[in-house]
């Protein structure tokens, strides 16, 4: 008689490919839903363990995409959405040309190495790019009461 023992690979391999899941499903959503002029908002909190926490709002739309007959024109108010929408993820941000940071030595003939590791660590946060791209990021402080800021404007 032959003896095999079960093998953990097929639940490890299940595991694996849960996992994205499961983290993404851990997500805090904000208790509340914010009113915008085009519709409903919920973000989600960021509660990192040393700071004060955050709620996160990404990829708010706030005006129609600058395509076809919009290209070059003011920015035109976009259409208002149906139910709530989940601000999660970031929206595209508009084309730009970026300078070769690949290339570390030629790289630093034109620019200080400050900026070079500043491109570096924002690359791939704008590496999606799209003409679609009117859209805001909004980080409200979860603590303390809300203060308003007043200006006065003095003229002559």
């Amino acid at each position: 008689m032959v003896w095999s023992r079960p093998t953990m690979s097929p639940i490890l391999l299940l595991l694996f490919i849960s996992l994205p899941a499961l983290l993404c499903s851990m997500r805090q959503w904000s208790p509340r839903v914010v009113t915008t002029k085009l519709g409903l908002v919920r973000g989600f909190l960021f509660l990192p363990k040393n700071y004060e926490g955050v709620e996160v709002f990404l990829g708010i739309p706030y005006a129609s995409a600058p395509v076809n007959t919009l290209r070059f024109m003011p920015p035109v108010e976009g259409s208002p959405w149906p139910g709530t929408k989940m601000t999660e993820y970031p929206a595209p941000v508009c084309p730009q040309v970026h300078p070769d940071i690949f290339n570390e030595t030629e790289a630093l003939k034109t620019m200080p190495r400050g900026r070079l590791n500043i491109l570096k660590r924002l690359l791939p946060q704008i590496h999606n790019q799209s003409e679609d791209c009117l859209y805001l990021n909004v980080y409200c402080p979860l603590s303390g009461e809300s203060q308003f800021i007043h200006f006065i404007l003095i003229t002559a």
